[in-house]
């Protein structure tokens, strides 16, 4: 076990339970706070040597953190950042390892007034630093660029620029970040948040990222996780005025000869340019410039053959508008422009390259400039195989659009794309057909109030569909993508984003053969949502992350793992943001020996997770992550199995009042175990560590004293006034080696 992650915020309890002998893997702990928080990160294993980072967070008032880290063996952690940005903050950067020698530099970063910062330089191979360049234009500022990570020897400048009570951190943890020439923050107005993550191992020869916001309460973040964009020379976001989200996604391994995204949003806009296609590797610019208020334009160019397209511009330039150019024809490869202006209110213009033939014509203009336009395009013949695109666009109220695609052979047909844009629509889009194989892409985009869309592949060979998206945005939303194609081996990703209120989604995962299922994700973002995961399937051994997100009120959320071969899934996350949470992940498959990691994060009142890893072969489990952030909270991570060999840390973090947590462990061969903490952190709690194991003998009597000496009065109760926290832990190992 790798990480176990606790965030309690007000009135938490959290029991991890890792009875695991040979918990021994575990390699990094976070925990964040923000609000009448205390955190102590407490690594005392004398073998946590491979741990890398602990980041603690506090950013609003009355905060605390102490990062200890006392570890002997701490030779290879590369970065601490505590950064506490409001007032009446205290952060205290400890580096006590005597081998944190490759460590290069703690930056706190604290901008308002009341800071504390203390920058502790006590790594003598700090010298191969260049420059740390810090400019504070105005009042009251205080900006320190961090270079933990050991291998940033190579990096030439980093410019933060804060120029009015602005926060920036720029995160360079990857450790072969050596060759990267120029960061570059520039937060200008108020209020701006940037944070330009680089973590990818192989983005060395990335040259140059900016990110630049211009005015009030902008937010960009640029993923470059692709571990292949190694060649991409410059993305550029730029938000110029309020109220703009730009994302820039680039995950596609291929997309390396890409040399340009430029994004600009000026007043309350959206785009997002997506360039998940494998083969979207010549593409040179996607400009999209949405110049007045209340404008939308998203260019999709996932068309694999969609190389040799140069330029694809829409402007829109008065109120109102929207226009979505669409290339997804495969044959639309010679096509070199398409310009699609619409002028005035309401306008509706829908660009139709069904034609296979259509790929010598190089401008296709239709401009409707009336309202209530209505479109249905129903394409039931069964020999539309040639079909390539399906656009339905409705854009006024009380539309209906039914896109049926029942046809056996509709087999080349790669996207179906039905957008509802105002309320009261309805779009079923049905894809029955057995040899719908060479489908690409099903995005159902629905975005005011009253939308119900399901997308059902039962084809069983759907084996080549690579991406279900379906996005609810308003209210009253229903979504339920039905994957019980046998063969739906090959698909690659299952979204689902529900974002208001009274959403459901269930995603059913029964096929035998979705082995190469790669993502479930399921967002549920406001009251009243439902979430049920089911991995029934046998073979669904490939699969590598099931991710719910419920996020506010009445969220339930069970992800269900029986599958006896599910061995090579890798995540499991589940996250309840709100009231009245309950997920409990049952792992009793005998063969989850390499899952890796079970998230539960409970984040509001009346929370009960309860992580339960009875498997005897859930050896290879790296994570168990149990967050609890609001009241009333209980988790318990029961980890039985004698074979749980390579679990290393046992941490049980109580964050608030009434907490008790008692960790057992009774088993006689936790002679691997490296760590046991506990931590109790505020009044009325009790915590029992019981090594009652003969062999734990080989914790060390040295470090226990050191443990001892250095925090054995910082858990005095107030009410009881018993001092336990780390006597217990001497006491037992003293017994133990008697």
């Amino acid at each position: 076990m790798s990480l176990l992650q606790v965030q309690l915020l007000e009135e938490k309890y959290c029991k991890t339970d890792l009875r695991s002998p040979q918990a021994a893997s575990m390699s990094l702990l976070q925990v964040q706070l923000l609000e009448e928080k205390y955190c102590e990160t407490d690594l005392r294993s004398p073998q946590a040597a491979s741990m890398s980072l602990v980041q603690v967070q506090l950013i609003d008032e009355e905060k605390y953190c102490e990062t200890d880290l006392r570890s002997l063996q701490a030779a290879s952690m590369s970065l601490v950042q505590v950064q506490l940005i409001e007032e009446e903050k205290y952060c205290e950067t400890d580096l006590r390892s005597p081998q944190a020698a490759s460590m290069s530099l703690v930056q706190v970063q604290l901008i308002d007034e009341e800071k504390y910062c203390e920058t502790d330089l006590r790594s003598p191979q700090a010298a191969s630093m260049s420059l740390v360049q810090v400019q504070l234009i105005e009042e009251e500022k205080y900006c320190e660029t961090d270079l933990r990570s050991p291998h940033a020897a190579s990096m030439s400048l980093l410019q933060v620029q804060l120029l009015e009570e602005k926060y920036c951190e720029t995160d360079l943890r990857s450790p072969q970040a050596a060759s990267m020439s120029l960061v570059q923050v520039q937060l200008i107005d108020e209020e701006k948040y940037c944070e330009t993550d680089l973590r990818s191992p192989q983005a060395a020869s990335m040259s140059l990222v900016q990110v630049q916001l211009i005015d009030e309460e902008k937010y960009c973040e640029t993923d470059l996780r692709s571990p292949q964009a190694a060649s991409m020379s410059l993305v550029q976001v730029q938000l110029i005025e309020e109220e703009k989200y730009c994302e820039t996604d680039l995950r596609s391994p291929q997309a390396a000869s890409m040399s340009l995204l430029q994004v600009q949003l000026l007043e309350e806009k959206y785009c997002e340019t997506d360039l998940r296609s494998p083969q979207a590797a010549s593409m040179s610019l996607v400009q999209v410039q949405l110049l007045d208020e209340e404008k939308y334009c998203e260019t999709d160019i996932r068309s694999p053959q969609a190389a040799s397209m140069s330029l694809v511009q829409v402007q829109l330039l008065d109120e109102e508008k929207y226009c979505e150019t669409d290339l997804r024809s495969p044959q639309a490869a010679s096509m070199s422009l398409v310009q699609v202006q619409l002028i005035e209110e309401e306008k509706y213009c829908e660009t139709d390259l069904r034609s296979p033939q259509a790929a010598s014509m190089s401008m296709l203009q239709v401009q409707l400039i009336d309202e209530e336009k209505y479109c249905e395009k129903d394409l039931r013949s069964p020999q539309a195989a040639s079909m390539s695109l399906l656009q339905v666009q409705l854009i006024d109220e009380e539309k209906y659009c039914e896109t049926d695609l029942r046809s056996p052979q509709a087999a080349s047909m790669s996207l179906v794309q039905v957008q509802l844009i105002e309320e009261e629509k309805y779009c079923e889009t049905d894809l029955r057909s057995p040899q719908a194989a060479s489908m690409s892409l099903v995005q159902v985009q629905l975005i005011e109030e009253e939308k119900y869309c399901e997308t059902d592949l039962r084809s069983p060979q759907a084996a080549s569909m690579s991406l279900l998206q379906v996005q609810l945005i308003d209210e009253e939303k229903y979504c339920e993508t039905d994957l019980r194609s046998p063969q739906a081996a090959s698909m690659s990703l299952v979204q689902v984003q529900l974002i208001e209120e009274e959403k459901y989604c269930e995603t059913d995962l029964r096929s035998p053969q979705a082995a190469s299922m790669s993502l479930v994700q399921v967002q549920l973002i406001e009251e009243e949502k439902y979430c049920e995961t089911d991995l029934r399937s046998p073979q669904a051994a490939s699969m590598s992350l099931v991710q719910v997100q419920l996020i506010e009120e009445e969220k339930y959320c069970e992800t269900d793992i029986r599958s006896p071969q599910a061995a090579s899934m890798s995540l499991l996350q589940v996250q309840l943001l709100d009231e009245e949470k309950y997920c409990e992940t049952d792992l009793r498959s005998p063969q989850v020996a390499s899952m890796s990691l079970v998230q539960v994060q409970l984040i509001e009142e009346e929370k009960y997770c309860e992580t339960d890893l009875r498997s005897p072969q859930a050896a290879s489990m790296s994570l168990v992550q149990v967050q609890l952030l609001d009241e009333e909270k209980y988790c318990e991570t029961d980890i039985r199995s004698p074979q749980a060999a390579s679990m290393s840390l046992l941490q049980v973090q109580l964050l608030d009042e009434e907490k008790y947590c008692e960790t057992d462990l009774r088993s006689p061969q936790v002679a691997s175990m490296s760590l046991v903490q506990v931590q109790l952190i505020e009044e009325e709690k009790y915590c029992e560590t019981d090594l009652r194991s003969w062999k734990h003998i080989l914790v060390s009597i040295l470090f226990l004293c050191e443990t001892l000496e250095k925090s054995s009065t910082r858990f005095l109760s107030e009410r009881g006034g018993v001092v336990i926290y780390h006597y217990i832990a001497l006491q037992t190992g003293l017994s133990l080696l008697i």
